[in-house]
């Protein structure tokens, strides 16, 4: 049975992946419940990150395993496949937020201005709700959202499940910190990441992702270009909103890619 090192998006624990991951019995997988820690650990290129990354496989004594990573999972993978190309045997990223070089020089540029939070996901992150009386209550709020209200019913189960902790006070808060989850969206992959042209794998990208623009995929089409490429139908979060698809989707790419061998 091959073995998937897979990491989670920003903001949800691996474990609300669990619909996809039932999709794929022929895979054994492995996460990190919640990467990166706390805030104060974070820098700026996800390297600590990586570093955890390569730990958790280490740690098992696992060797060509496929890294899997949605979002920040699949930045971070394919940073770690570059550092430590004999840990995997190829990657799957789903819609990894890859960006062009000058996608990434207005981010940075704004951050010197000082409104780098007002752009992307930041301030959203900053301001939302995140302390309830109860899951009930959290249900309610969460499944009231459009942005829920896509995702898979068991999906969101495991969210509301795996993504709120209770506290001292009896309430329920989120696992992932907003405070942590709006320093890693400030965050930016480094333009040139070491290793990574000898990485075999995948990107699979959502058809209607508003994260990833055409800029973006011409920048892959330089710099990512050893990866092959295929599009899935869905936004940027459709292995959670899709996951039978995805699993379906992630299926064929493993069938390829040991034809090819």
């Amino acid at each position: 049975m091959s073995i998937v090192q897979f990491s989670h998006a920003n903001g949800f624990p691996a474990s609300t992946y669990q619909v996809l991951f039932n999709q794929l019995p022929e895979l054994q997988f492995h996460a990190i419940e919640q990467l990166g820690g706390s805030p104060k650990q974070l820098n700026r290129n996800f390297e600590n990150i990586v570093d955890e990354l390569v730990a958790d496989i280490e740690g098992r004594g696992d060797t060509s395993v496929i890294g899997m990573g949605h979002s920040l999972g699949g930045v971070v993978t394919l940073m770690a496949a570059g550092r430590r190309p004999d840990l995997f045997s190829q990657v799957i990223l789903l819609d990894p937020p890859f960006f062009s070089t000058w996608k990434r020089a207005i981010i940075h540029g704004s951050r010197i201005l000082g409104f780098g939070d007002r752009l992307g996901p930041v301030q959203k992150s900053k301001v939302r709700r995140d302390r309830f009386v109860s899951r009930d209550e959290a249900r309610e709020y969460f499944g009231a959202k459009p942005f829920f209200q896509r995702f898979h019913s068991q999906a969101f189960q495991d969210y509301l499940t795996h993504g709120l902790v209770e506290t001292e006070e009896g309430e329920v808060t989120l696992a992932i910190s907003r405070e942590m989850e709006s320093e890693i969206f400030r965050t930016i992959h480094p333009g040139k990441m070491q290793g990574i042209e000898q990485v075999k794998g995948t990107i699979i990208y959502g058809a209607q992702s508003d994260l990833i623009w055409p800029s973006d995929r011409h920048w892959w089409n330089r710099n990512l270009s050893h990866l092959d490429r295929v599009s899935i139908e869905g936004g940027h979060l459709f292995p959670l909103e899709r996951p039978q698809a995805t699993a379906e989707m992630i299926r064929k790419v493993l069938k390829s890619a040991n034809e090819g061998k």
